[in-house]
């Protein structure tokens, strides 16, 4: 039982890791465009 417990944690932690890593590439992404765009705007 505590194996499954703590195998279900560390599941939870690596999809969590794996979730923010996804959001972070999508902020990033989006910070680019809007970089891009309004150097181009200025331009």
């Amino acid at each position: 039982m505590a194996i499954s417990q703590h195998y279900n944690l560390h599941t939870f932690f690596i999809n969590c890791y794996n979730s923010s890593i996804v959001e972070n590439i999508r902020n990033i992404l989006l910070f680019t465009l809007i970089l891009i765009r309004s150097l181009v705007y200025t331009s």
